[in-house]
C-alpha cells in the first residue's frame, strides 16, 4: 500500500507541514520507495510510496489539477484504466507513462465527487479543494486500501493508518473500550468508530467530505441486482467464465512472481485456476501481462482439522 496523510489546522495555525510529515514519517513502512509533501499555510498532505505496479515509477504525487485548484493523494490500483482513459479523451502516446493517480486526478476534474462511480479497483485517496476549503476523502467498495481520520475543534486530520494519526501528540493513544467490547461479542463493524478512541474511518464504499462544519459522509456504492437469462447451463457457465477472466486478468498487471492463497472454497479455486491458465499461455506469457517467472510452491494449512494443499502457478 502507499501511505497517506494530510492536516487542515482549522484554527489558522500555518505549521502544517511539520506535522504532516511527522505523520508520514511514522508511516514509512508501508510506503518505503519515495515520499513527497505539499503544504499551503494551514493545510498540508502527503504521501509515502510503495512502488507495485508498472506505471509506478511515473508517480509524482502530490499531484495538481491543471488550474492549480485540486491537489491529490491517493493509495490507488485502478483495473479498469483502458476504458478510464477513453472516457477521459486522454492522449494514447500517454497511457504508459500515466500513473493509476494521475488517471483518477483527470476523472475528479471531469465528473468531480461522482468520479467514484466509475472507478474499478482499490483505493483510497484525499484531494484539498482550494476554492471550496474542503477535503474529500474516499475508500473502495470492499475497503481494500485503509483511510483513517481525526476531526477536531482545532484541526482535522487523516493517515492511512493509526499510528500515522498518532505521530501528533494532541491525538491520544486510547482505545475505544466500548467498541473492543462490541467486536469481541458482535463481530461487526460500526460505521466510523475504530479500536482507538478519537480515531474515524471512512467507511468502505463511501465518500466524505470536510469543511469547516464538520464531515459529512454518503453511500456511492449501490450496486444493482440484475436478472440474467441464458439458453441453457453450458451458456451461464461460459458467462460466469468470461467475467472471472476479465476480473482476474486485470489483477495480474505488474505481477512478475505470483502466488495465491487458497481457502478451501471455490471462489479461491477459481480465481487459482483462471490465473494459471491465463498465465500458461504463450509459455507462461500473455499480451497484457509481463512474463510470470513465478515457480510451483506447495503449502498445507489446517482447516476444521483437514489439510489444504495449494499451489501456484508456474
Amino acid at each position: 500500500m502507499t501511505a497517506l496523510a494530510g492536516l487542515w489546522r482549522l484554527d489558522g495555525n500555518p505549521e502544517a507541514a511539520e506535522a504532516c510529515g511527522r505523520m508520514l514519517e511514522a508511516q514509512r513502512i508501508y510506503g518505503p520507495d519515495d515520499g513527497a509533501q505539499w503544504s499551503e499555510g494551514p493545510v498540508a498532505l502527503g504521501r509515502r510510496l510503495a512502488r507495485l505496479l508498472p506505471e509506478d515509477a511515473y508517480d509524482g504525487q502530490p499531484l495538481h489539477s491543471a488550474d492549480g485548484h485540486v491537489v491529490l493523494v491517493a493509495d490507488v490500483r485502478l483495473d479498469n484504466r483502458e476504458e478510464l482513459y477513453a472516457a477521459l479523451n486522454l492522449p494514447a502516446e500517454r497511457a504508459g507513462l500515466s500513473s493509476d493517480a494521475d488517471i483518477l486526478l483527470a476523472a475528479y476534474v471531469r465528473w468531480a465527487e461522482d468520479c467514484v462511480d466509475r472507478l474499478v479497483g482499490d483505493f483510497a485517496f484525499a484531494l484539498w479543494d482550494k476554492l471550496a476549503w474542503r477535503f474529500v476523502l474516499a475508500r473502495d467498495p470492499l475497503g481494500a486500501r485503509p483511510l483513517h481520520y481525526h476531526c477536531g475543534a482545532r484541526f482535522f486530520a487523516f493517515a492511512s493508518m493509526p499510528k500515522g494519526l498518532h505521530a501528533m501528540a494532541e491525538i491520544p493513544r486510547q482505545p475505544d473500550e466500548d467498541y473492543l467490547t462490541w467486536e469481541m461479542i458482535a463481530a461487526g463493524p460500526l460505521g466510523t468508530r475504530t479500536c482507538f478512541k478519537d480515531i474515524e474511518r471512512v467507511e468502505p464504499g463511501h465518500i466524505a467530505v470536510v469543511t469547516r462544519d464538520g464531515v459529512s459522509a454518503r453511500r456511492f456504492w449501490k450496486p444493482e441486482r440484475k436478472t440474467l437469462a441464458l439458453r441453457s447451463a453450458d451458456a451461464y457457465a461460459e458467462a460466469c467464465r468470461e467475467q472471472l477472466d476479465i476480473a482476474v486478468r486485470c489483477r495480474l498487471r505488474g505481477a512478475n512472481h505470483v502466488a495465491t492463497h487458497l481457502s478451501a472454497g471455490l471462489d479461491s479455486s477459481a480465481v487459482t485456476a483462471t490465473a494459471a491458465r491465463l498465465l500458461a499461455g504463450g509459455g507462461g506469457k500473455s499480451p497484457l501481462l509481463p512474463p510470470c517467472r513465478a515457480r510451483v510452491t506447495t503449502c498445507r494449512c489446517r482447516l476444521g482439522g483437514s489439510a489444504m494443499k495449494a499451489r501456484s502457478p508456474r
